[in-house]
């Protein structure tokens, strides 16, 4: 294997892909198309919490103050008040 072929499939293919992979990356920024979020702005959408509980925030505050009233207990992580 000679110097050029060594340089060709150490440095020159991973170079080259990674330029496509960042040039795929950013191609459907530079389209410029719909409406984006702009710091500063108003949310114009329905908050969303990943993660959460499926019946929503009212359902989870209920039974969290259902489960400290029926085991008579009070702070979180062993803490006693």
């Amino acid at each position: 294997m000679s110097v050029l072929e060594f340089l060709l499939v150490i440095l020159l293919i991973p170079t080259g892909l990674a330029l496509v992979i960042a040039l795929l990356a950013v191609i459907p920024s530079m389209r410029g198309g719909g409406s984006t979020y702009q710091p500063g702005l108003a949310w114009r959408h329905e908050a969303e919490w990943f993660g959460g509980p499926r019946d929503g925030l009212e359902k989870a505050d209920k039974s969290d103050r259902e489960a400290v009233e029926a085991s008579g207990e009070r702070g979180g992580a062993s803490g006693h008040w």
